[in-house]
């Protein structure tokens, strides 16, 4: 059975497309050598590899004075 959306305004549309996103990305995080975190702050992904497709973070929900911190945290991660 195929499912077909006729009601684009319906408020639950885009969380579900985001939560589709996120699922299909954070996979990549997820096998041998790579790095996922999911913590209430932020969702990232790192697989080592030099291209920004397969390295991402996603929902991130900081505070004003969290930013620049969680920001340096999550580019020296990389690193490793």
């Amino acid at each position: 059975m195929e499912l077909t959306i006729e009601d684009f305004s319906s408020p639950r549309l885009i969380p579900a497309l985001e939560a589709n996103m996120i699922k299909y990305w954070i996979n990549y995080g997820t096998a041998s050598g790579r790095k996922l975190y999911e913590g209430s702050d932020f969702i990232q992904f790192i697989t080592g590899l030099p291209f920004s497709l397969f390295n991402g973070v996603f929902r991130a929900q900081l505070s004003h004075e969290a930013v620049d911190a969680s920001i340096d945290e999550v580019i020296h991660s990389t690193d490793q």
